[in-house]
Formats: structure tokens, C-alpha cells, sequence
């Protein structure tokens, strides 16, 4: 019996030492629990294979991972190349931290092979570990050629659109001057991807051209990029670039910061007899019914109702921010929600060497703080208009909320001149400094169209405004 107990040792020694390394290596290795993986990945909402071709050369990449990921671990991880360049990108994380979306930071060039990689390690916020680097190649789309109906896209004889595929086509010659031939409804071209609408002209290829809407109609625009700035129907407008008797027509436009129905940034141009209905939301700021934002340039005759809703400041309900601009002989009635500071019924912010005449608002105006019927900061003029929307301060717990029937706050070099707002317009507003009362208060139904002037003295009813009985308030005499 010794004999036997001595010859079965090393057989059991054996499989102690076999259990022990078999635990080792699970433990080396992550349970499914511990383990990231990814299942699907999409451009544009469509899946993208290895190998793909004709890629938009503005892709916006979905990846969907098993469990949640950690946004810090994925800023490494994630690269975008080309050969051995990486390209600058946005990342966010969607669906609870279940979905990736990645953005190049500029549009990609044509005919180029590019590989999007999320290299192996952890991702998760427990630890949780991609085993193996996942990567995909694709190629981008070869640069079309002009094909409209009509012209040779010069100013004399700007290329005629009549249908949405047209209209398409024209951010990819932004230099170009164009027409409309009739109205358009460009829920085709956009069917199928959940981004909806490419705006025309970036800021590397901005829109320089001009574009004649001639009184026709844009119906159906929808964009929804949260992580894209410069959002609209157009991206960029600069240059000598112009938009003129263009009207968008239930417009549904999301994204960053700047963002308009019409336009999301202007660095240098002129719209003129444009207008909006719809709804404009922005997850940052400078968000407007019509501009989101005016670098410098002219907007005249133009007017939005879309309602606008955003996250950051510098929100109004035609432009969120002029910072060298004229805007003019306009007008917005939309309501504007913004969960940051400067927000105003026109314009959220109106900067030094800026100007503001023969405008009005209508719209409610709800803002953390700095709010008006009109504009919500102004630091540049502002002359001949009026505001009668009701005003929300929702920051009542520190010092300088600001709040103004017309203006919310003044800056030392800010001016106006003929500002009126009703003598009963409704202020919710418990904060600890005073309103601003800039401005001149008007109980409106003295109002006589007979002789308008009895109680807007400084306004001109010869040629800008216009006195109508069906009216409450006055309006443009180009309405």
C-alpha cells in the first residue's frame, strides 16, 4: 500500500499544477463580461464594409460596441489615416455609451484611401478590454462634374436648378453662380440617412458664389449632425458669396455651434429677402432662425418664425451672433429656449461695430440669464425697432442676470436710438439686478394709422414701415 501511494504522487502533483495553469489562463484572459466588442459600424446609417468605395467625402462613422465605453480611453484609441497621416476628428459617445460617432474635423479628399482603426486595449470604465485592433478601409467618392439643366455657372448665366439632385450638386462647386427654376423638396436625396441634409460650403470650400432663389421654395431639409459645426442649408457663405429671395419652408436643422435654417456661418457675404419656418436646434451656440452666426456681412429683408431651442448661448430668433455685420429691415416671430446666457427674440448677441435698424421681434424668449424682447447683449447699435415678446430669467441666484424689455444687457459701447416695447409686456424675472428699461415704453392700442408717428415718432412710415389696421403692432412695408 506504501508502494502504490508513492507511485500515484507524481500524477497527482501533475494535476494540481494542470488546474492551477488552466485557472492562470483564464484569469490572464478577460470573461465576456470584461471583453469590448464591436458588432457593427456604419457611415452615413449606411454599414461600411472593408474595402468600400465611394465614401462620402464628409462621412459622419457610427460604431456600435457590445458594452458601454469609456469617451477619454476611445480619444487614443480611435484614429483615422491616410497612408501615414492621421487625420483630426470629433468623437461622442451615444445610446448610454454603447455607440461611437466620429466626424473628420474637415472634409476628406476624393478618390483617397483612408482606414479607420480603434486599436486593442481598454476601453471600458470598468477596465473592459477591446482584445483585438479593429480596423477598416474604404476609398472616397470620385469628384463629380457639373450637370444642370440650363446655364454655364457664371454670373451671367448662373446654372439653372429644378430638382433636388441639382441642388445637391452645388457644394461641389461653391464658386459657382446658380438659380432656382421652382420649388423644391429635397426629402429624395436624403432618404435613408439619418444625417439628413449636407450643407453647402465649408470653411475650407465655402459657399462664394450666388444663389437667385427667385421667390421659389426649399421644402423637407432636415439635418441632424449634433457633432458638425456650421450647420444649414448652407455651411459657410464668404467671400463676394451671396443668397437672396430663398425661402425654406419647415426646415428641421440640428447640430453644433453655428448653426441656421438658412445659414450656419457667414464670415463674409449678404442674404437679402430670405426667410425660415421650422425648428433650429443647437447642443452648442450661436443658433439662429435664419444665421447662426453673422461674422460680417448684410442681411436685409429677411425674417424667420422657425422656433429655436439651444444648449449654449448667443441665441435668437433670426441670427444668434453679428460680430461685424449690418442686419436690417428684418424681423422674427419664433420662440427662443436657450439654456445659456445672451439670448434675444432677433438676435442673441450683436458685437462692437455692429448694427441693428428697422427690426422687431415677437417671439417669447426663455434664457439662463442676459435676455431681450430684442437682443439679449449688445455691444454694437441699435436703432429703430421694437420687441414685445414675454422675457424668462431662469438664473435668479447671483448678481448680473440682466434682463431688458428690448435690450437684456448693455454693454459701455453699446447705443440705440427709436426702440420701443409695450408698457405691459410680461417680465418673469426675480433676480438681483434691475431691468433694463432702454428703450421707450408704448401702450400700443393709442395706435392711430392715421398719423403712426403720434407714438413711434422716430420711425420712418414713408418707405421702411407700415401701419395696418389688421395688424396689432406695426410691421415692413415689405411684408
Amino acid at each position: 500500500m506504501q508502494t502504490s501511494n508513492f507511485k500515484s504522487t507524481p500524477l497527482f502533483l501533475f494535476c494540481i499544477l494542470l488546474l492551477i495553469s488552466c485557472n492562470k489562463r483564464e484569469d490572464d484572459n478577460p470573461s465576456d463580461e470584461q471583453e469590448v466588442k464591436i458588432s457593427t459600424i456604419t457611415v452615413n446609417g449606411v454599414a461600411l464594409d472593408n474595402g468600400a468605395t465611394g465614401i462620402s467625402i464628409e462621412p459622419a462613422f457610427t460604431i456600435q460596441f457590445s458594452s458601454v465605453v469609456d469617451n477619454t480611453k476611445l480619444a487614443a484609441a480611435v484614429k483615422l489615416t491616410q497612408g501615414t497621416q492621421e487625420i483630426g476628428k470629433a468623437i461622442g459617445l451615444t445610446d448610454g455609451g454603447l455607440k461611437l460617432v466620429v466626424v473628420p474635423a474637415e472634409v476628406l479628399a476624393y478618390t483617397t484611401p483612408y482606414t479607420l482603426k480603434v486599436e486593442a486595449g481598454e476601453l471600458g470604465p470598468d477596465g473592459q478590454q477591446l482584445l483585438t485592433t479593429f480596423e477598416v478601409s474604404f476609398t472616397t467618392e470620385i469628384e463629380p462634374v457639373p450637370s444642370f439643366s440650363a446655364g454655364d455657372g457664371s454670373l451671367s448665366s448662373p446654372y439653372s436648378i429644378s430638382t433636388a439632385e441639382e441642388l445637391d450638386l452645388v457644394r461641389y462647386f461653391p464658386d459657382n453662380h446658380y438659380q432656382l427654376s421652382t420649388d423644391i423638396n429635397v426629402q429624395d436625396v436624403i432618404a435613408g440617412d439619418p444625417s439628413g441634409w449636407l450643407p453647402i460650403g465649408t470653411l475650407s470650400h465655402p459657399f462664394t458664389g450666388t444663389f437667385e432663389g427667385n421667390g421659389f421654395t426649399i421644402t423637407g431639409l432636415m439635418v441632424q449632425r449634433t457633432l458638425r459645426t456650421n450647420q444649414g442649408l448652407f455651411g459657410v457663405l464668404a467671400g463676394n458669396g451671396a443668397i437672396r429671395d430663398l425661402h425654406l419652408v419647415k426646415a428641421d436643422v440640428t447640430g453644433g455651434s453655428p448653426i441656421g435654417a438658412l445659414v450656419g456661418r457667414v464670415v463674409e457675404g449678404r442674404i437679402e429677402s430670405c426667410s425660415s419656418t421650422g425648428t433650429v436646434s443647437s447642443v452648442g451656440s450661436k443658433a439662429g432662425g435664419l444665421v447662426g452666426s453673422l461674422e460680417k456681412g448684410v442681411i436685409s429683408r429677411s425674417s424667420s418664425t422657425s422656433k429655436i431651442v439651444g444648449e449654449g448661448g448667443m441665441v435668437g430668433g433670426l441670427v444668434g451672433e453679428v460680430g461685424d455685420g449690418t442686419v436690417e429691415i428684418s424681423f422674427a416671430t419664433g420662440n427662443i429656449r436657450a439654456f445659456g446666457t445672451e439670448a434675444g427674440g432677433l438676435i442673441g448677441a450683436v458685437r462692437e461695430n455692429s448694427l441693428v435698424k428697422n427690426c422687431y421681434a415677437t417671439g417669447e424668449v426663455i434664457v439662463l440669464r442676459e435676455g431681450g424682447g430684442l437682443i439679449g447683449h449688445l455691444a454694437g447699435t441699435a436703432n429703430s425697432g421694437y420687441a414685445i415678446g414675454a422675457i424668462t430669467i431662469e438664473d435668479e441666484n447671483q448678481n448680473g442676470d440682466f434682463v431688458g424689455h428690448a435690450i437684456g444687457q448693455m454693454a459701455i459701447s453699446g447705443s440705440t436710438n427709436a426702440i420701443y416695447y409695450p408698457s405691459n409686456q410680461v417680465i418673469n424675472y426675480n433676480g438681483s439686478s434691475m431691468i433694463n428699461t432702454t428703450g421707450t415704453a408704448i401702450d400700443i392700442n393709442s395706435l392711430s394709422c392715421s398719423n403712426p408717428n403720434m407714438i413711434f415718432p422716430y420711425l420712418d412710415f414713408s418707405t421702411v414701415w407700415s401701419c395696418k389696421s389688421s395688424r396689432n403692432w406695426i410691421s415692413l412695408s415689405w411684408e
